[in-house]
């Protein structure tokens, strides 16, 4: 394995692991409730 792939791949496991965090501490809730409100603003509804 060489050094560029092997970068590709310890990058990937720290997103993994950082997006696991976040599940683990419940912001999903928070970024799906932004999520909402800016497609709400973007098609003229809030």
């Amino acid at each position: 394995m060489n050094k560029r792939r092997a970068a590709a791949i310890a990058i990937l496991a720290v997103g993994i692991l950082l997006i696991a965090a976040g599940i683990y501490r419940g912001e999903i809730d928070a970024i799906f409730k932004k999520a909402v409100i800016v497609c709400m603003e973007c098609i003229g509804l809030g």
